[in-house]
């Protein structure tokens, strides 16, 4: 089964989130707003797999903090956060990396996210300094 990650990266206010504006993947995704992430190679940990897409999307190498997982019968994804300070810079010109207002996700004129960014938004928020072990589980059922 493959297996994938998702990052959000907040300024350390918490008040914007670093999103990338998606030009390949699933047809879910493409032109819209996502975080960093990307699949886990077979040699990897969901830990490393997050640091690895961090660097390789955004240029960033930070500290981040697991606070759910995300799946279905065909796949499954680490959910992960961080509120490091970062100097984020675009490394595939395709695929631009900006800070976003985490209240302004899909307000009209804006582009658009992928469908459940907003509420994983909001539960990375809520997860902040909590225990790293309390971590949910979202199940998409087929």
């Amino acid at each position: 089964m493959p297996r994938y990650v998702l990052g959000f990266l907040f300024a350390r206010n918490g008040g914007v989130v670093l999103l990338i504006h998606k030009a390949r993947g699933p047809a879910n995704v493409v032109g819209r707003l996502n975080g960093i992430g990307g699949k886990v190679h077979p040699d990897e940990t969901t830990y490393d797999a997050m640091r690895r897409e961090a660097e390789e999307e955004a240029g960033v190498d930070v500290i981040w903090h697991r606070y759910g997982s995300m799946g279905g019968p065909a796949w499954d994804c680490d959910l992960f956060y961080s509120y490091e300070s970062a100097a984020p810079k675009t490394m595939d010109e395709t695929e631009p990396v900006a800070w976003h207002a985490t209240k302004r996700i899909n307000e009209p004129g804006d582009i658009p996210a992928v469908d459940n960014v907003a509420a994983l938004i909001a539960m990375a928020v809520l997860h902040h300094g909590s225990d790293d072990t309390m971590v949910f589980r979202m199940e998409y059922l087929p």
